[in-house]
């Protein structure tokens, strides 16, 4: 059985497949933008444990544009898909951008989940590897007195250029900004995490904390 789940803007590319997709009489409407085609087959608990979640095929979606923490117009090599590593940084971005605290890790996973942008067999190492963030966050007290908080908001730099911060917390006494590296340690990643700070420190007037935080090394790196 085929679920197809289209989730568009009111205009462009989506919209276009939405309206054809509406018109094929083989697809029925279940639910709002959700349309089903086949039909349900009973199976039996005996059948759901030799056919487990082990030996499911999870779709990666291999280009996701309005999700990326750069600006959104990328080039790829045609008939390139993205290798492991690039899907678990495009999931882990998507996922600490709807996560706020550590209390909301559990919700952030499942909202991610439902609009496709991280997969089922993706959850245990996303947890993880958010679940070690928040505990440095929170050792060192990093977010307590919150006042404002931005997820991958762009900052007009200069004509024709933009930056965007991971995260961003706005406190009385100073600025928190952290970017996020699921790969390894490169030395433009400090040069762009102070020109980061550079640029809130401009905006707010405040004293601004840069950090970045390693996922495969487990490294919390304040400079």
């Amino acid at each position: 059985r085929l679920y197809i789940w289209n989730h568009h803007k009111e205009k462009g590319f989506g919209a276009q497949i939405h309206q054809q997709l509406a018109q094929l009489p083989a697809l029925t409407l279940e639910e709002e933008h959700i349309y089903v085609a086949g039909t349900a087959l009973k199976v039996s608990s005996a059948e759901k444990e030799k056919h487990g979640a082990s030996k499911t095929n999870f779709y990666h979606p291999m280009a996701l544009p309005d999700q990326l923490w750069y600006p959104s117009l990328s080039f790829r090599t045609p008939d390139t898909e993205m290798v492991s590593d690039q899907l678990f940084g495009l999931a882990f971005h998507r996922l600490m951008a709807l996560c706020q605290s550590p209390e909301q890790l559990q919700a952030a996973l499942q909202v991610a989940l439902q609009e496709g942008s991280i997969a089922q067999d993706q959850v245990e190492e996303l947890a993880l590897a958010a679940e070690r963030f928040w505990l440095h966050v929170t050792a060192q007290q990093l977010n307590e007195g919150i006042l404002d908080e931005y997820n991958e908001q762009r900052i007009i730099a200069d004509v024709n250029q933009m930056k965007q911060p991971d995260k961003v917390w706005v406190k009385a006494n100073e600025v928190v900004v952290i970017d996020f590296k699921t790969g390894l340690r490169q030395d433009n990643h400090m040069q762009q995490i102070i020109a980061y700070a550079g640029l809130l420190q401009t905006i707010f007037k405040l004293p601004v904390r840069p950090i970045l935080y390693y996922t495969q090394l487990d490294l919390f790196l304040e400079l």
